[in-house]
């Protein structure tokens, strides 16, 4: 029986967590981080801060279908738990991976351009350098998706950044290219099926990650801004996003805050700089 890949890519603010240990085979925890309302204590333009969660269906590499999730109110928001789940029993003998060359890895250098240690780790030495669990609160998160099957990879890279302190001097410092978008290939019989379930395999089906013969589709599930803001241009030197992580997600903003910004201008919102995080030395569920 031949087999299908499922794509699936993240993009937007978010927080991503392996869990390896749990049954059966590993999980990855991506919380979204709650900013369906404007108003923050960073800079930048109010109305470019609203997030909307959302997937968008690319097929032959044009976008054929947006599925707004606040479409799903008696769901977004009230339920908690999500889930990728998948149908076929084939695949639920396959451990959940990461895509990861060589034992050492330094995103200034490293040349495997997929490797999924390009995420943006927040507990690692190139940010905080350590736990972060005390100084989260994840209930704020707007839903938490479990996702147990499958290959999670770095689909795309930022520029080189730079991070700066923001609550003192600046320090700048190179802190290399990060995962501007997260690759997700779940690999089944093209009988089997890939559902985004509000609560999990016993809740509510939200939709239906399916494939066509012929067809490269690609879907992205987002948590970002609308691609420009309709009131005003988003200037050229505005801020990124990444502050909206101590915003939104921390107790309170650390005394080690930083930011990362690219050498060269963009002309509108940077998927660069509203990329996920990951917390890799977690080891608690979100």
């Amino acid at each position: 029986m031949p087999n299908v890949t499922v794509t699936i890519v993240f993009r937007g603010l978010m927080v991503f967590n392996k869990q390896p240990n749990t049954p059966p085979l590993g999980t990855m925890e991506i919380g979204f981080v709650d900013a369906l309302s404007a108003g923050h204590t960073g800079g930048g333009h109010a109305s470019s801060d609203v997030h909307i969660p959302r997937i968008l269906t690319m097929k032959d590499g044009v976008l054929a279908e947006v599925f707004d999730l606040r479409n799903r109110p008696q769901d977004l928001g009230m339920v908690r738990n999500w889930e990728l789940v998948v149908t076929d029993p084939t695949q639920a003998l396959q451990p959940l991976t990461t895509d990861e060359v060589g034992a050492n890895f330094d995103r200034r250098s490293h040349n495997h351009a997929k490797d999924f240690r390009f995420i943006t780790d927040f507990e690692a030495n190139d940010l905080h350098n350590r736990p972060l669990s005390r100084e989260l609160n994840t209930r704020q998160l707007l839903l938490v998706l479990y996702v147990h099957n499958g290959e999670f990879y770095t689909k795309l890279q930022s520029p080189t950044l730079r991070r700066t302190r923001v609550n003192g001097p600046p320090q700048p410092v190179t802190y290399g290219k990060a995962a501007a978008v997260v690759g997700l290939d779940i690999t089944l019989a093209d009988t089997g099926t890939v559902k985004l379930m509000a609560g999990g395999t016993t809740g509510v089906e939200i939709f239906n990650f399916t494939t066509e013969p012929g067809v490269s589709t690609l879907y992205e599930i987002s948590n970002a801004p609308p691609d420009v803001p309709a009131d005003a241009p988003t200037p050229t030197n505005a801020p990124g996003h990444f502050h909206m992580y101590y915003d939104k997600l921390f107790n309170r903003p650390p005394t080690d805050q930083f930011d990362l910004v690219r050498d060269d201008l963009a002309p509108a919102p940077d998927p660069a700089l509203c990329g996920v995080g990951y917390m890799g030395l977690r080891t608690d569920p979100l």
